[in-house]
């Protein structure tokens, strides 16, 4: 800027109002909008006025003025940042990129410009611009007071006051009389008056300040006009409802050339009171927390200092009222006030057992006496897991007068010990616990319970290695004692046994051994099976021989049923209801339950006539001795077990080496006979068959008792007890002490014996009429009762284990060997049927196998026919079906040998007439005469030379449609093989049937799809050629429209340039429509292609589209196809890949090929975004898209075209996905022919 292009300004001192004026209005900026910029130093000639302004990031504020030599900096804030601006005065119309100048309205030229520097160029809001044109007026105005050599154009002053009233700080101008002349709209919205008021003259300036602000007010006054500027004070004033606002005002002397005035700037001081408001409520906040902090640290480090001492002082210490002793005195010395005290529950008691120094004797002794359990606040600390405390705290209902002494307490429960502990910290008197009292208290409280827990550890651990060292001792004796004892002898040595050493580890004493047991006069009792060493009294062991009641000998009981030992340091005689003198003597008891394989056996018990307190020791020799006597008997008995089961195995072995493969059924009952006999010795067995509802005898063994033989040949009734029970059970049942004459059989006398015809054995072995033990095991074959084995014995009264076993053995395998002469017999029926099944089928097939499927389906029928006669005596075979209510005869092989016959059928018959028709057709099922019954059918002597039938429904597709009837010249009893041959032809017969109906159809079918098909091409081709022209018509004319017309509307240029980028798509749909047509319309014959050659010229096709990416080929075979449409199948496949990548990484496409049979197999695999396997059916359907257009380009239509092309060469497309990953497409192609 020259001088010479403006006109001059007197170089007049600047007003002192201007820099007061400058400092004002950067304080009424509002923070929110924009960063924070504070104005820290002092303006040059006025005291400093921080506050914020709307310019983020703003150096200074100046005012320069025009002069006759340029720019001289005349005010700038802050004063430090006056050095840098010398530098950026410009010399012409150009000012730096950070520094923005604003001219001072109200002059032309302008009365001076302000400049504000940036630390770099940005964008001014339209927030920022308002605040610097209200801060460009203010200084203006403060700029009038300096005489001017002319005043301003009307049209200036008009644009002046314009900006007055946009001003958002109040600003209010008056004369010397105090009469306002001139208010913006911010001064009166901030007072609640309206322009009205003030043109009305209802506003006063003296009349809105209160009284007491009226002296300071004149005192503003005066200074402004001598100095220019009373400077900033604060003040209320009244507003229209006359509420007092807290308002900033700051007087500006001003006078032009006719009178002088005061311009007031008023600020509203409500939000700057209320976030000084705020400011000292965070403050006092912050100093409570920090007060609150302090307290809370002392109170933790006095805890911490607690448990440290009681840690001290414990050490290794394990005796637990050493423990509470060392924690009474640890809180008592931290918390003077209080009172320490530490109770054992015993008895329904807390009974104290420590308390700290403090604590009267004469209280601690009232208090050993104890507390009643119930005590509520002990009730409450035991039920909680954590310090119960209260501020109040009495003893309850307790009549203790210590109980009463502490008016607060702490109580925290030790119940994981036992007997449970309670730690009580009391004071007297009512006493609130401070947050350190409850963290101390906590601290120890917790350390005590640790420490208690420990020392209970150590003394189980004590405790466990006596036992552990007892129960050794006791297993090594034991071990000893029955090194020499065999297995297999009797299970009461093994008792006796333990009970001897079980006498050796413990002092002099007896032990018996009991086993509950029922008696028919007495009930149940306790049975006594065992003893050594004895009672000292005749009269108890009279009591004890003779069986001690179940029910009533508790001492015995209570561990039967609880499974767990019972001691008695103590012995109550009253438990087992025995008087004094018969159980004097006897003084400490323990009975222990003996478990064998999981299962309370009986009760090993050791008494001593001396009273004696059962030591862990002692318990554990006796429970070690218990535990292994049940352990060696249940190996004993598994061994007696092994031995049967495998006495039954090799009697099961027997049996099957003497039946080998023998079917008939008493062949193999004979054998089940001998096995048993010669396995058990001299036994009577017999074998039943269930017939008429009685078990008959079919088998038995010699010396069978005469009578009762000739009872089981007549039958034994199926309600027979022992049978009955034996067939419900459907397992072998075996009966002690049993009879025939209890049975209701005839009873057996010793007159002779019956049997096989086998020599008879002895009547002293076998010829006994009572039997001493029985056995019956029922046969099922189908699920239907098939047989019967029974068994008896005169030489005992029960079966002993290993016979049970062998009985078991021998009887299940007779009922294997039953099973599968019912399978062989069964299966021979079968392979019967099965072979005429088959002879019948190939007959059929061939008879069958040139026959044309669409020739008339009843050529069909007669070679079905032709198969039945071949297979069956001579006759003839008719086909029927019904028409109007008439048979007709639609095929016939043979003669029927009666010409009047002949005619009749001819003619066709009556349909209710001929029931060996009708009954089939409506029953759906085959009907077979062996002697035809002339009667059937009404025919009457046509019919005589018929002697047997067989009608057939003939069904297809679920429907009869007639019937075959097949008639004999001889009657012919139908076989199970017959009736198989004749069903399985004619089932073959609907199926052909069947088959021939759906090859017509499916013919009929594909004709019509392959003239649709060619329909559909050819529409789509010329549908598609023809739709070019009218496009490119639309396209043509709407371009040459817009020339035609100069049209300078964006809007009709974006109007057409959407009707050409349609038509353009639509054109590339129809073309690429065109081209999916083509691909069978226009196809050529296969040849052989070079594969190789095709890909190379794809690739250099899409090089622009391939971009940073590449293509990497492998060996690729020739194949025999359409080269042209080879060309396009790659470039679709390898184009898509090339499309579908992702932006992070350059497109990578594999192709490769491997052959598989006549086929080559490719593959083409690329790196791009993948498709989710949902989706993997939906690609190949044209123009199906899986994205938007705007995201990736193209019709949908090339992997439709892509299949469509293999599907023509005969092979097949599919793929392979991840999304992210990228895809694979494989596709198979005929090889090159050679």
């Amino acid at each position: 800027m020259m001088a010479g292009n403006r006109p001059m300004l007197p170089d007049a001192p600047l007003p002192p109002s201007l820099p007061v004026v400058l400092a004002q209005l950067v304080r009424a900026g509002r923070p929110g909008e924009a960063a924070w910029v504070t104005l820290q130093a002092a303006l040059r000639g006025t005291a400093a006025q921080s506050g914020a302004a709307y310019l983020p990031g703003a150096h200074g504020v100046s005012s320069n003025r025009f002069n006759g030599e340029g720019w001289r900096l005349a005010a700038v804030a802050p004063e430090n940042a006056s050095s840098g601006w010398p530098d950026i005065m410009p010399a012409e119309d150009k000012w730096p990129a950070d520094t923005l100048a604003l001219p001072l309205p109200g002059a032309d030229p302008p009365l001076g410009v302000l400049a504000f520097r940036f630390p770099e160029e940005q964008p001014v809001t339209a927030q920022e611009r308002a605040f610097l044109q209200t801060l460009a007026l203010a200084c203006a105005l403060a700029c009038r007071g300096t005489p001017l050599p002319e005043t301003l154009p009307e049209t200036q002053a008009a644009r002046f006051d314009r900006l007055v009233e946009a001003s958002p700080i109040g600003i209010a101008v008056g004369d010397l009389g105090g009469q306002l002349i001139q208010v913006n709209d911010a001064y009166l919205s901030m007072l609640d008056f309206t322009r009205a008021d003030f043109e009305a003259g209802r506003i006063d300036w003296a009349h809105l300040t209160p009284p007491e602000y009226l002296p300071g007010d004149a005192a503003a006054f005066e200074r402004a006009f001598q100095q220019g500027s009373s400077g900033f004070y604060e003040k209320e004033m009244l507003t229209r409802q006359g509420e007092r606002l807290p308002v900033g005002v700051n007087l500006v002397r001003y006078h032009d050339t006719q009178a002088q005035y005061v311009v007031g700037y008023v600020q509203d001081l409500r939000p700057q009171r209320a976030h000084e408001r705020s400011l000292r409520a965070y403050s006092s906040s912050l100093e409570q927390q920090l007060q609150q902090g302090s307290e809370l640290l002392a109170q933790h480090v006095l805890a911490q200092d607690a448990f440290v001492a009681f840690v001290e002082a414990t050490g290794t210490e394990t005796d637990p009222l050493m423990l509470a002793r060392r924690a009474a005195e640890v809180l008592h010395g931290t918390l003077p006030q209080t009172s320490v005290m530490y109770f054992e529950l015993e008895g329904g008691l807390w009974k104290a057992r420590v308390g700290s120094p403090d604590v009267p004797d004469s209280a601690l002794k009232e208090l050993q006496r104890g507390l009643p359990q119930d005590t509520r606040s002990f009730a409450v600390a035991l039920g909680s897991p954590e310090v119960v405390f209260t501020d109040t705290w009495s003893g309850g209902a307790s009549p203790l007068e210590a109980a009463h002494i502490y008016g607060a307490a702490a109580l925290l429960a030790l119940s994981r010990r036992d007997p449970p502990g309670l730690l009580v910290v009391g004071t007297r008197g009512p006493h609130a616990w401070t947050d350190g009292e409850r963290a101390t208290v906590r601290g120890v409280g917790r350390s005590l319970g640790l420490a208690l827990e420990r020392a209970a550890a150590t003394q189980r651990l004590e405790w466990q290695n006596t036992e552990l060292e007892a129960r050794t001792r006791a297993l090594e004796g034991f071990t000893e004692l029955t090194r020499d004892l065999a297995l297999d002898g009797d299970v009461y040595a093994l008792i006796r046994r333990a009970q001897e050493l079980a006498q050796s580890l413990l002092p002099q004493g007896f032990a018996v051994y009991y086993e509950p047991e029922h008696d028919p006069l007495r009930g149940r009792l306790w049975r006594l099976k065992s003893q050594v060493g004895s009672v000292g009294n005749p009269d108890l062991q009279a009591l004890l021989d003779a069986g001690l009641p179940f029910e009533d000998t508790q001492n015995l009981l209570i561990p039967w049923r609880s499974r767990q030992p019972y001691y008695q340091d103590a012995y109550d005689a009253r438990q087992d209801n025995l008087g004094s003198d018969t159980v004097g003597q006897l003084q400490s008891t323990a009975t222990i339950p003996m478990r064998v394989a999981g299962q309370v056996r009986g009760i090993f018990a050791f008494g001593l006539n001396q009273g004696r307190h059962w030591r862990r020791a002692d318990k554990a020799v006796l429970e070690s001795v218990a535990g292994s006597l049940g352990s060696a008997i249940e190996r004993v008995e598994k061994t007696r077990r092994l031995e049967a089961e495998r006495a039954g195995l090799d009697a099961f072995a027997r049996f099957t080496e003497a039946v080998a493969d023998e079917t008939d059924v008493y062949a193999l009952a004979r054998r089940a006979v001998d096995v048993l006999r010669a396995t058990l010795g001299p036994v009577s067995v017999a074998y039943f068959d269930l017939e008429g509802g009685h078990w008959r005898a079919k088998v038995c063994s010699p010396g069978l008792p005469r009578a009762l033989w000739d009872g089981f040949q007549r039958g034994v009734p199926v309600q027979t007890p022992s049978f009955a029970r034996a067939a419900e059970a459907r397992q072998t049942l075996f009966v002690s002490d049993w009879a025939p004459g209890r049975e209701g059989l005839a009873e057996a006398a010793g007159e002779g014996t019956s049997g096989d015809g086998a020599a008879q054995d002895s009547a002293a072995d076998d010829g006994a009429a009572e039997y001493g033990a029985a056995a019956f095991h029922p046969y099922f074959v189908h699920g239907e009762s098939r047989g019967l084995l029974a068994l008896g014995t005169a030489h005992a009264v029960s079966w002993t284990e290993r016979e049970q076993a062998i009985i078991r053995a021998t009887s299940r395998s007779l009922g294997l060997a039953l099973e599968r002469s019912a399978a062989a017999q069964h299966l021979r029926q079968q392979n019967a049927e099965l072979a005429a099944r088959t002879r019948a089928l190939e007959a059929f097939a061939e008879l069958t196998r040139d026959i044309d499927f669409q020739s008339d389906p009843y050529a069909l029928i007669n070679r079905a026919q032709q198969v039945m006669l071949s297979l069956t005596p001579p006759g003839y075979a008719d086909y029927f079906e019904v028409q109007g209510g008439v048979w007709h005869s639609k095929a016939r092989t043979g003669e029927r040998r009666n010409p009047q016959l002949q005619a009749t059928v001819d003619a066709g018959l009556p349909y209710d007439t001929l029931n060996t028709l009708r009954v089939p057709y409506e029953t759906r099922q085959p009907t077979y005469q062996d002697t035809y019954d002339q009667r059937s059918d009404s025919l009457g002597e046509q019919v005589q030379q018929v002697g047997a039938t067989a009608a057939l429904p003939v069904r297809v597709d679920g429907d009869v449609h007639g019937v075959l009837a097949l008639g004999l010249f001889e009657a012919h009893t139908w076989s199970a093989s017959d009736r198989a041959v004749l069903e399985t032809v004619v089932r073959a017969l609907e199926l052909a049937l069947e088959g021939a109906r759906g090859v017509m159809a499916l013919r009929r079918r594909t004709q019509e799809l392959e003239r649709s098909n060619q329909e559909l091409e050819q529409f789509a081709y010329v549908a598609s050629h023809d739709l070019q022209e009218p496009l490119r018509t639309v396209t043509s004319f709407t371009q040459l429209l817009l020339r035609r017309l100069d049209v300078t509307d964006p809007r009709a240029e974006r109007y057409a340039q959407f009707i050409t980028e349609g038509t353009g798509r639509m054109s590339r749909l129809i073309q690429d429509l065109l081209e999916f047509s083509r691909v069978a319309t226009q196809g050529r014959e296969p040849t052989r292609v070079n594969t190789a050659r095709v890909l190379e010229q794809v690739v250099h096709d899409l090089s622009v589209q391939l971009g940073p990416g590449r293509v990497q080929v492998g060996e690729l075979p020739d194949v025999q196809a359409d080269g042209t449409q080879m060309r396009q199948l790659f470039q679709n496949l390898i184009g898509n890949a090339l499309k579908f990548t992702l932006p992070e990484r350059p497109a990578l496409v594999q192709v490769s090929a491997r052959r598989e049979g006549h086929l080559i197999e490719f593959r083409v695999q690329d790196n791009g975004i993948g498709i989710a396997p949902e989706h993997f059916g939906r690609i190949f359907t044209i123009f199906q898209r899986l994205h938007h257009r705007g995201e990736y380009e193209g019709s949908g239509i090339g992997l439709s075209i892509a299949r469509r092309i293999v599907e023509r060469h005969g092979g097949t497309l599919w793929l392979d996905s991840l999304p992210g990953q990228g895809t694979t497409f494989f596709f198979t192609l005929p090889e090159a022919k050679v």
